[in-house]
This record gives C-alpha cells, structure tokens and sequence, in this order.
C-alpha cells in the first residue's frame, strides 16, 4: 500500500513540475558577472542603446541594486539620431525601457505583466517558442547581470 502513495505522491510531483521545466525552455538565460551598463555596452548588437544610456547617465545604471532594462536591437535604433535627443526624451526612453519590482528580481517569463519605470503596464505573453511584451515585442535575448536583468528587444516599447 504504501508503495502505491509513493508512487501517486511521486507522479503528481512530476505532473506539477513539468509544465515548469517545459516553459523555461522558452527563453535562454545567460549569466555575466557585470552590471547592467557594462553587459550594454560589450554586447555587439546594442551600441544604439548605450548610447542613449550613456547620455542618461551610465553609472546611475550600475549603482542601482534591482533594474531590469529592455533594450532594443541596433537595428531598431538606427535611425534615431541621439545626439539630437534632449536630455527629456532620453529620460523618457530610459524610463519606457527599464522597469524596477518584480522584473528586476525574477525572469520576465515568470511574470504576466510589470511596470515600467514611467508607469506603463506591459503584458508578457508566452508559448512554447517566444515570449512577447505587449503582444508584439519579441524578447530576443535575456542576460542576468549583477544588478538585475538585461533584455535584448526587437522594438521599442
């Protein structure tokens, strides 16, 4: 009899956690020791974006302890010329591209929604292939850094 639980207990056990080991597939995580800016700045397809976070202020970005920023692809910059930004609109970019709270601290595929830092909510939506923010932005690539999350996107915000 008590080999029959074991066994029942033992196969629930495997039936709550596959669906968990399935969905993390979806998104490969990769690990690099640095903060958030220098993961940015050495990554090859987002010198558009450190840009823009250099004229933010890039060691802002290092010192906070729990951000997680949504970087578009090069190729979705180009034609932003950010020498010409003002220092609002490049605030605002940052603000529409980084979020703090439970984004910064947990892998977006865990999460149904989050808010960015200017307020705006943005739904996460997953399948067996991808993961998309707001129905459409396709998250390419995601680096846990020492301060949070870095998030390779292939639109903006």
């Amino acid at each position: 009899m008590k080999t029959k639980q074991l066994f029942f207990v033992g196969l629930i056990g495997v039936l709550a956690i596959a669906p968990l080991a399935a969905q993390s597939e979806v998104l490969e995580m990769h690990s690099e020791d640095e903060g958030i800016m220098d993961a940015v700045a050495s990554h090859d397809d987002l010198s558009r974006f450190h840009e823009i976070l250099t004229e933010y202020d890039g060691d802002a970005v290092n010192e906070d302890r729990s951000l997680a920023i949504f970087a578009p692809h090069d190729d979705v910059l180009e034609d932003v010329a950010v020498d010409e930004l003002s220092e609002g609109e490049i605030a605002e970019l940052f603000n529409r591209h980084s979020a703090s709270g439970l984004a910064s601290t947990t892998s977006v595929e865990w999460i149904d929604w989050f808010a960015t830092s200017d307020g705006e909510q943005v739904s996460v939506e997953r399948d067996d292939e991808s993961i998309l923010l707001n129905g459409s932005v396709a998250v390419l690539e995601a680096i846990e850094v020492s301060n949070g999350y870095l998030y390779v996107i292939s639109e903006t915000l």
